[in-house]
C-alpha cells in the first residue's frame, strides 16, 4: 500500500504512449545487441538500408556488362555473287613494254635452268591483280553463282541436259594412256617426234617473264625464226603455248617441261584482272584472249586439282557467263555484243574445260549457247555461218565441234 501523501512511482512509457514497467525496460535494455563490429557494418547496411531488388539489380547489371565483352562469331557461308547491275567491265589493258636490253637469251635454252614458279614461289589466289572496272559496257544481269571448290561437282551436267558428251576428255593426258591412244589413233614414232620438236620450240621461245608473244623475235632464237606475228596479245599467246604442253601430259607438277608450264601459269595468274568473283583476261586479243587463257588454266586445274588455280579459273568462267549476248546467246569481241561463231567457239571450249574440271557452269549459259548455234546453222545443223545462217567451211567446222561438245554424236542426223 502507498502511504498517504507519498508520490506514486513513475511508469516508463514505450512507443505509442504505452506504459512500460521499469523492470521490463531494464530487461529490454540489458538484452540489446552489442554494436556491430567493423566487418559487420556492410552486412548491416545491405540488410537494413538496401532493399533486395536493388541488390538484384546491381548483380544483374554487372553480369550484363561482362557478357557484352563476349562475342561469338556468326557462322559464315561464302556465296559468290556476280551481280553487275550497276557495275561496268574492266577495260582491256596493255602489256608492259619489254625492254630489249633486259633480255639476254642464250644460244640454247636448257629446261634445267628454268625455275618452276609455282613450286619455288607458290602463287596465292590473292596474287591476281584487282582493279576498278571503268568500261562503259552494258551492265550484267543480276545472277548468283554458288561458291567454288575443287570438291564440287559441275553446276550443269551437259551429258544429261544435251546428250552424251563426245570425246574422251582428259583421260589421254597421262604417259601410259597417251601411248595407248597414239597406237589406237594411228600415231607413230614420227608423229611423236614432231610433237617433241614442237614442244622444244615453244619452250625455247618462252619470255623471261614466263609468258609468250606472237612476235617471237625477242625470244631465245634471237630473231632467227621467220614469220613473226604483230598483234600484242600476250595473254592469248601464252594460253595457246601452254595448251600443247598440257595436251602432252606436262603440268606444273610433273613432266619434263614442268618448269616451263609453271612459269606460264604464273604469268597468266598475274595478268588476270579481278573484281569480286569475276576475272578478266582480255588484252588486245579481246574475248579471244580471255577464252584461250581460260581453257589453259581450267585444264591445268583439271589435271592437277591444284587449289591455287581453282579461283582464277572459276572467276574466268564467271566472266564468260557475264559476257554472253543476252539476246541470242553468242559471244563476240567485247562483252554482251551480238555473237559470231569464231569467238563463240573459244568460249564454248572454255566452258567445256571448266565443266571437265568440275567447276561451275550455269545451265542457262549452255542453253543460250545452243540457241546461238541453232540461229547460225543451215541444212538442219550440217552447216554453220559466221554471224547468221551460212555454209562456210571454217565456221562449219567450229559449229560442228561445239555441237559435239554439247552432245551430238558423229552419227547425228543433220
Amino acid at each position: 500500500m502507498r502511504r498517504p501523501g507519498a508520490e506514486a512511482p513513475r511508469m516508463a512509457t514505450g512507443l505509442g504512449g504505452r506504459v512500460m514497467d521499469p523492470s521490463v525496460k531494464s530487461a529490454v535494455m540489458s538484452s540489446a545487441p552489442d554494436p556491430p563490429s567493423a566487418d559487420g557494418w556492410p552486412r548491416l547496411v545491405v540488410g537494413r538500408w538496401l532493399p533486395s531488388w536493388a541488390v538484384s539489380f546491381v548483380v544483374h547489371l554487372v553480369l550484363i556488362c561482362l557478357l557484352a565483352f563476349i562475342t561469338i562469331p556468326p557462322s559464315v557461308t561464302e556465296t559468290i555473287v556476280v551481280s553487275g547491275v550497276e557495275e561496268a567491265l574492266p577495260e582491256p589493258f596493255e602489256d608492259e613494254p619489254v625492254v630489249e636490253d633486259q633480255i639476254e637469251p642464250s644460244e640454247e635454252m636448257t629446261l634445267e635452268d628454268a625455275e618452276p614458279a609455282l613450286e619455288s614461289a607458290p602463287v596465292e589466289l590473292e596474287d591476281t591483280v584487282s582493279t576498278e572496272f571503268d568500261d562503259a559496257a552494258l551492265a550484267a544481269p543480276s545472277m548468283e553463282v554458288v561458291d567454288l571448290s575443287h570438291k564440287f561437282v559441275p553446276k550443269v551436267n551437259w551429258s544429261k541436259e544435251l546428250g552424251a558428251i563426245g570425246g574422251r576428255g582428259l583421260e589421254g593426258r597421262g604417259a601410259a594412256a597417251r601411248q595407248r591412244m597414239v597406237r589406237e589413233a594411228g600415231g607413230s614414232a614420227g608423229s611423236e617426234a614432231a610433237v617433241a620438236r614442237g614442244l622444244a620450240w615453244l619452250a625455247g621461245h618462252q619470255r623471261p617473264d614466263g609468258g609468250w608473244a606472237l612476235d617471237h623475235r625477242m625470244a631465245g632464237c634471237r630473231g632467227a625464226c621467220t614469220h613473226p606475228g604483230d598483234l600484242d596479245a600476250r595473254i592469248a599467246a601464252t594460253g595457246l603455248a601452254l595448251l600443247p604442253f598440257l595436251g602432252a601430259g606436262h603440268t606444273h607438277q610433273q613432266g619434263k617441261y614442268k618448269a616451263v608450264v609453271a612459269r606460264g601459269l604464273d604469268y597468266l595468274l598475274r595478268r588476270q584482272r579481278t573484281r569480286g568473283q569475276v576475272g578478266d583476261w582480255r588484252d588486245a586479243g579481246n574475248m579471244y584472249s580471255h577464252g584461250i587463257a581460260t581453257i589453259a588454266v581450267c585444264e591445268a586445274y583439271a589435271m592437277t586439282r591444284d587449289p591455287r588455280l581453282a579461283r582464277p579459273a572459276q572467276r574466268a568462267l564467271n566472266f564468260i557467263v557475264f559476257a554472253q549476248d543476252p539476246v541470242v546467246g553468242g559471244w563476240r569481241y567485247q562483252p554482251r555484243q551480238p555473237g559470231d561463231t569464231s569467238v563463240t567457239g573459244w568460249q564454248i571450249m572454255a566452258l567445256k574445260s571448266g565443266h571437265m574440271a568440275y567447276l561451275i557452269v550455269p545451265g542457262t549459259t549452255v542453253g543460250k549457247a545452243d540457241r546461238f548455234l541453232t540461229a547460225v546453222q543451215t541444212r538442219g545443223g550440217a552447216r554453220y555461218g559466221y554471224a547468221g545462217p551460212g555454209e562456210a567451211a571454217s565456221t562449219t567446222a567450229i559449229g560442228l565441234l561445239c555441237r559435239m561438245y554439247m552432245g551430238w554424236q558423229h552419227d547425228h542426223e543433220a
